[in-house]
């Protein structure tokens, strides 16, 4: 693979399964591997050695029970939130826990961060709790190209986060992000230059120098929903009122979010 795709990974898994000989599935970078721990589960032969997978086709699955725990992308915004505001303290529940689902943690906590985690499962996939205490200040951090697999849908909320810390931070090796829902390379720099942050776009990244605060602003969503989830904390943050153009495409991954956002928020 050219680059690391969880999705197009699990495509070529679950292809394999019904192929006429063993697969093997090289990616650069190890992406999300719920669908290897998955099949594992439930008795395939599969295996991972470091980034690759090697799969045996596969008879019929048998059916099974699972409960789905939270996701830990959806927690990333109320995390961010919280370890942006001093004295504030959030615990999140029943969230995934698989390390390659929650790199933004690590970035969170090389920015000074006080976060924990408490795990109450393992199989097939770690799940437990998230808990968050607010801080004075977050520092600068540089997010490089081997660790993007594994924070590519919480870059950003990280990038508010930078914006919002201390001195000057780097995103590079995320060039993937110009082919999301929308460039969320542009839709970042877009929005965060509006709301007053010195921020330099890369072909592959950003360059975000902090700030002591940031400004209202009318949100361009790019109808993208990580976007407007991302941009609905940075307002939360802002020195006054912003709008956005389109808040509602939350709802294609969190239908939930902003009610759940006004109970954080309330409490």
């Amino acid at each position: 693979m050219p680059i690391s795709s969880a999705q197009l990974k699990s495509c070529l898994i679950l292809a394999g399964l019904k192929a006429n000989s063993d697969s093997i599935i090289n990616e650069p970078f190890p992406s999300r591997d719920h669908t290897e721990l998955f099949l594992s589960y439930l008795g395939t032969n599969i295996k991972k050695v470091e980034n690759s997978v090697y799969l045996s086709p596969s008879e019929d699955l048998d059916s099974f029970d699972l409960t789905v725990p939270g996701d830990p992308s959806s927690a990333a915004f109320f995390v961010a939130l919280a370890a942006l505001i001093p004295g504030s303290k959030l615990i999140v529940r029943d969230v995934c826990l698989n390390p390659l689902r929650i790199g933004y943690i690590e970035v969170f906590k090389r920015m000074g961060a006080k976060i924990s985690l408490e795990y109450d499962s393992y199989s097939p996939e770690l799940v437990g709790t998230i808990l968050v205490e607010g801080t004075e200040k977050l520092k600068a951090t540089s997010i490089f190209a081997e660790e993007v697999p594994k924070i590519i849908d919480e870059i950003p909320i990280i990038s508010v986060a930078m914006a919002l810390a201390q001195g000057k931070s780097e995103i590079s090796g995320a060039l993937d992000l110009r082919k999301k829902e929308c460039d969320r390379i542009k839709a970042i720099c877009f929005n965060l230059k509006n709301m007053g942050v010195n921020i330099s776009e890369k072909e592959d990244g950003l360059i975000i120098e902090g700030a002591n605060y940031i400004k209202p602003s009318h949100i361009k969503t790019f109808d993208d929903h990580r976007i407007a989830m991302s941009f609905t904390i940075a307002a939360l943050l802002a020195n006054g009122e912003s709008s956005f153009d389109n808040a509602a495409c939350c709802s294609i991954s969190f239908p939930g979010f902003y009610d759940k956002l006004n109970e954080l928020v309330k409490s």
